[in-house]
């Protein structure tokens, strides 16, 4: 059910988000949905880049910048830019000492669901 307050982006994207957060993932991933998006979600960066490998790739990414294992959201943000780099990246940090890099599409958590429009309007065709 969408919110009366929501504005459906026009075009309907494929997204991915990933964050090892569960709750952080699920709200980000509700939001995108009821701005009328398609969601697919992952908790790691290796599991995203399954995502891009396995099926056709999601037309945007949303990612953590923070996370375990092996590569976090810089290093996703990289593997992304070398193998898909019509694929826009959007990053995320809830550490206020992180500092997005000048041009790069950056949300601040915890962000609204106006905050999301806003940035993922810059990505789709209206």
């Amino acid at each position: 059910m969408q919110d009366a307050n929501a504005v459906v982006v026009d075009a309907k994207k494929s997204i991915l988000v990933v964050d090892d957060h569960d709750s952080v993932r699920w709200a980000t991933v509700f939001m995108i949905r009821m701005l009328g998006h398609q969601v697919l979600e992952a908790n790691c960066s290796e599991e995203a880049i399954r995502c891009f490998q396995q099926m056709n790739p999601p037309q945007i990414l949303i990612t953590d910048i923070h996370m375990p294992g092996e590569m976090d959201g810089l290093g996703l943000r990289a593997w992304i830019r070398l193998h898909h780099p019509e694929v826009p990246v959007i990053l995320t940090s809830g550490n206020i000492d992180t500092q997005p890099e000048k041009g790069s599409d950056f949300l601040r958590k915890p962000y609204t669901l106006k905050a999301m429009q806003e940035i993922l309007k810059r990505h789709v065709a209206c």
